[in-house]
């Protein structure tokens, strides 16, 4: 029940509460309180040691990170989940281990839902920590569940082995599940899907709904080992290594997404009928784009290494730095179409790519193209797509071995690669091939080039904690245009180079943050689409401060003196302060006490002496004052000063008269109006509780 207070009561109460206000008020006016700052949520960082805290842990709002303080195996039916609220959780496993090996069916063991960001890593010094997931029945290990897309997962470093349940993705999709975002720039992962998942991406398609797409894979270090599996009740509709999900009942495999690979070690294998990169079963390639690194791609039987599983075109694949070798599986293109699909569109603009098609050894069908379309299990042969050279047109045209030896009484194995003559560097190839022969193995190498030679001259100039660095770029920079230069430094004697500029545009270039008088050793190298070449001379520099200029003698204090024109002088009358035997041209302030109050600023002159005549200011009030002549290297020189007016001097007390103010009048003011108003207050509150 909700009881209304009397008019009395509450008027007596709200004098009181305005009382309290007013003080309040007044006293925080005054500096008396001091208002306390309110801190930001802690992101907790204490080691935890035990697996239900780590699942509160995540479970609470707000971006966090988590550290083991020792190795946790979580208990059967147990898992982590990562809630939809749109900011980031990191695990810092800290050179521990961290085991989920038996969560419940149609859980993943790190439940990753969409929306939510999940970020591995281990700051020990070894960054030697463990993280083992296994999904659950449908529950990929990192990522979602049964019928459930992964949401964001990185890895920075550390040890991660992610398996999926059944019909789950490693890393990605749950069973019915799409991929998500998995960015991967350190460590060891290794990623494995079971019965139709991939090892990155996307879980098996639902009945006839098919695989599920791969989403988006970016990897720029770190060494990865990604396989797609089969299904063990049919022996095929894998699902790919890197992308799409595989499709059991019907329907196509997912599609490979976006995959784009910068640095690291990549190593991707579908499973039967899957693309090692880009397709699983029956689905089409992925979008792949590869810039540096090292990636083998092998797809499983009818599935290309790069491009289309079984039956489906190949996507699309722009390399433009590393180096890429893929072999497609029996009947499937190296780079290209599955068994019976078409071709891609290769664009290559920089790197090393060894593309292989492996002869299927029956007299019934015929093998896939290294690079081009995939081999013809039944009807006609199909486009073998498009490549495409960004900056230089081959020549002579590269021959691409297709499908198969030429035998007696058959058409010849034959390409037929047209070029646009408005885009001399383009050329689309047709396969013409004959069904029902045998062929070799097929392979097409193409690089683009060769890394650059080294710099010349490089020269050092050491400075204040920093040295600066000039050098000579290389005239030959392997058929490709230099990019950049990479700049390392070493301690002298030490072993590990450390990288402070990845791509520096041109020469000079300056390296700060050192330390003084330590010796440091100096390298540059020249990057082209290649790669980085090989590396300068190195040179040694010490970086140190700049000598320190040597002091003016200061001179001697007590050769100056003082003298005023009057001792005794009225309020905002005039006076000449001369001075004498100073150091000529020095800088020189006036100064009245007793509170300190500047009157003038000036030089010394060159001959060592000073006449000012100055008019008192108002705040210099009567009574005893001092004079100081105060000279810039410190020294001081006084003599004494009365003025005289209508106030009471302060000379026969014998302390110096104030000059000016310092205290907060309007502050103190204020305060006091503020408390005078909340006695008034109290007063009446009283009153009124007397007459009634």
């Amino acid at each position: 029940m909700h009881v209304v207070p009397s008019s009395k009561s509450y008027r007596k109460n709200r004098d009181r509460r305005l009382a309290a206000v007013f003080v309040s008020i007044s006293l925080i006016a005054s500096g008396a309180i001091v208002l306390p700052t309110v801190a930001a949520d802690p992101v907790f960082a204490a080691p935890t040691t035990a697996f239900t805290v780590l699942q509160e842990l995540f479970d609470l709002p707000g971006t966090r990170t988590v550290r083991l303080g020792e190795n946790i195996t979580a208990d059967p039916g147990e898992h982590l989940v990562m809630p939809t609220d749109s900011t980031v959780k990191t695990l810092d496993l800290n050179g521990f281990t961290l085991t989920i090996s038996s969560p419940l069916k149609n859980t993943a063991a790190i439940d990753v839902q969409p929306g939510a960001s999940f970020v591995v890593q281990d700051t020990s010094a070894n960054s030697d920590g463990q993280l083992t997931a296994t999904g659950g029945y449908f529950g990929a290990g990192i990522g979602g569940g049964a019928l459930g897309a992964s949401g964001a997962v990185t890895v920075m470093s550390g040890v991660v082995t992610a398996t999926g349940g059944e019909y789950a993705s490693g890393i990605g999709g749950g069973w019915h599940g799409n991929g998500g975002d998995v960015t991967i720039s350190g460590g060891t992962v290794t990623a494995t899907g079971v019965s139709g998942g991939s090892g990155i991406g996307g879980g098996v398609g639902r009945d006839s709904e098919g695989g599920r797409p791969g989403g988006k894979v970016t990897i720029t270090g770190g060494v990865v080992t990604a396989t797609g599996s089969s299904s063990p009740k049919f022996d095929n509709y894998g699902g790919a290594g890197i992308g799409g999900g595989g499709c059991i009942f019907g329907g196509a495999g997912g599609n490979g997404g976006l995959v784009t690979i910068t640095g690291g070690v990549v190593t991707a294998k579908g499973g039967a009928d899957a693309a090692g990169i880009g397709g699983g079963c029956f689905g089409s390639g992925a979008h792949v784009e590869i810039s540096g690194g090292e990636t083998s791609a092998t797809g499983g039987s009818a599935g290309a290494g790069i491009g289309g599983g079984g039956d489906a075109g190949g996507g699309s694949l722009h390399i433009s730095g590393g180096e890429l070798d893929a072999t497609g599986g029996r009947l499937a293109a190296g780079i290209g179409g599955g068994a019976n699909g078409a071709g891609s569109t290769v664009t290559i603009s920089g790197g090393r790519i060894t593309a292989t098609a492996l002869a299927d050894g029956s007299t019934f069908r015929s093998g896939g193209a290294a690079i081009g379309s995939g081999g013809v299990v039944s009807g006609l042969a199909r486009p073998g797509g498009t490549l495409v050279f960004q900056g230089f047109a081959p020549n002579p045209v590269p021959s691409l071995p297709l499908t198969y030896a030429p035998q007696a009484g058959n058409p010849a194995n034959a390409s037929t690669i047209t070029s646009d003559e408005s885009t001399p560097h383009v050329w689309n190839f047709t396969e013409v091939v004959s069904a029902k022969q045998p062929r070799d193995d097929t392979r097409v190498v193409i690089e683009w080039g060769e890394v650059s030679a080294a710099p010349t001259g490089l020269a050092l100039v050491a400075g204040d904690e920093q040295v600066e660095l000039a050098w000579v770029g290389p005239t030959d920079t392997g058929g490709s245009a230099v990019t950049g230069y990479s700049v390392q430094y070493r301690e002298k004697d030490t072993s590990m180079w450390i990288m402070v500029a990845p791509s520096v545009p041109t020469t000079p270039y300056t390296v700060r943050g050192l330390t003084n008088g330590v010796e440091y050793d100096f390298r540059v190298s020249a990057m082209n689409a290649i790669g980085t070449g090989a590396p300068s001379t190195v040179e040694t520099a010490t970086p140190k401060a700049a000598p320190t200029p040597t002091p003016t003698p200061t001179p001697t204090p007590g050769k100056a003196t003082i003298t005023l024109s009057s001792s005794s002088i009225s309020e905002g009358g005039i006076l000449t302060v001369s001075l004498a035997g100073a150091p000529a041209g020095m800088g020189a302030q006036l100064w009245v006490h007793s509170t300190p109050v500047m009157v003038w600023s000036g030089a010394v002159g060159n001959d060592g002496t000073l006449a000012e005549t100055i008019t008192l200011p108002g705040i210099v009030s009567a009574g005893a004052h001092r004079v100081e002549l105060r000279l810039e290297n410190g020294t001081s020189v006084w003599a004494d000063l009365t003025v005289s007016g209508s106030a009471t001097t302060a000379a026969a007390s014998g302390t110096l008269a104030t000059t000016g103010s310092g205290f907060p009048w309007a502050t103190a003011a204020l305060a006091t109006l503020l408390i005078l108003t909340a006695l008034v207050l109290l007063v009446m509150s009283r009153r009124r509780a007397k007459n009634h």
